[in-house]
């Protein structure tokens, strides 16, 4: 009878351990049941080397042959003589008309272009800079006007002081390769005009003989 009492009890031990899902709680010595499976293992063959770039470039840009030459960018077009000149050029030549009185304190002639400076009114174009003109030829008809210094260029100077104490303080064309100064008003060119060497005249400077080499 014991031995009957003794088989039924560890047969209703053993149902109530067993677990519906398979696992025996009993069995792994836990209290409780685990809330999930554990982790599946990793994948044991990872891509190594992934895929390159399905489509390279099949025809890069070519390094420049240095040994080839390569023609240089086109230049900037030269600057124009309506660009450059302050009065208003007629066939690329400058015209600066200074008329009435006191107009143009200081006239400066363009490079590259012949200029021609006309001064009518008293204490007109006070200084004159033609020195990178190609040719000069000024006019000097107020009184007292071209008061301060005329400066022509390496290029042909022409100028008429012709107003009354014109031209008074320095006229100068040294460099010029012919150079025709005539001071014909009065008390004009009180100061000497500079002319080119042996060029120099009683009322001016020549340009004739020797004295013309443009």
């Amino acid at each position: 009878m014991r031995a009957a009492a003794v088989a039924g009890a560890v047969i209703l031990f053993a149902a109530c351990a067993f677990d519906s899902s398979g696992y025996s709680y009993g069995d792994a010595g836990l209290d409780e049941r685990p809330d999930a499976a554990p982790d599946a293992e990793p994948d044991p063959d990872p891509d190594p080397d992934p895929d390159p770039d399905p489509d390279p470039d099949p025809d890069p840009d070519p390094v420049p042959d240095a040994s080839v030459p390569v023609d240089p960018p086109d230049a900037a077009p030269p600057p124009t003589c309506d660009s450059l000149c302050p009065g208003a050029c007629t066939d690329d030549v400058c015209h600066i008309d200074c008329i009435g009185e006191d107009s143009c304190n200081s006239v400066t002639c363009p490079p590259g272009f012949p200029c021609v400076v006309t001064c009518e009114g008293q204490r007109a174009c006070d200084t004159i800079d033609c020195s990178a003109a190609t040719s000069c030829d000024i006019l000097c008809d107020g009184a007292r006007s071209c008061d301060r210094s005329v400066t022509c260029g390496a290029g042909a100077c022409n100028v008429i002081c012709s107003g009354d104490e014109s031209c008074r303080r320095g006229l100068d064309c040294t460099d010029s390769c012919a150079c025709d100064v005539a001071c014909s008003g009065e008390d004009s060119c009180d100061e000497s005009p500079s002319c080119p060497s042996g060029c120099s005249t009683d009322d001016g400077c020549r340009n004739t003989g020797s004295c013309n080499s443009c």
